[in-house]
């Protein structure tokens, strides 16, 4: 394919924006929040997302986004079982490695 062959392509700024925060966050990272946010039932900006650093405060916002949302009350407790399944299942992070204060990319590798 010659140079001349390529075109180029305008994307919204929305969709170049989110690209960015995919590639910034990693992959692992967006599909443990899609998870979430499927699980749960509730939306999860990348803006606040972006900010956790452990299992324990992503638990604790999970129960935290639940409760505002859908009006539970319901603490990270609740949320870690879930938490735990789904870290061992998809992420092959045994359970035994995970604490709430774990640190999602330095500990257990998330990128």
């Amino acid at each position: 394919m010659r140079l001349r062959d390529y075109r180029i392509v305008h994307l919204p700024l929305s969709l170049v924006l989110c690209a960015n925060e995919i590639l910034n966050m990693g992959l692992d990272t967006v599909e443990i929040v899609l998870w979430a946010e499927e699980t749960f039932g509730v939306e999860m900006p990348d803006e606040e997302v972006g900010t956790i650093y452990t299992v324990g405060e992503f638990a604790n916002y999970i129960a935290n986004k639940v409760n505002s949302t859908k009006g539970f009350n319901i603490t990270y407790q609740d949320v870690m079982p879930h938490l735990l399944d789904i870290l061992e299942s998809d992420f092959n992070v045994p359970r035994n490695k995970v604490t709430i204060e774990s640190q999602l990319v330095k500990d257990l590798g998330f990128g």
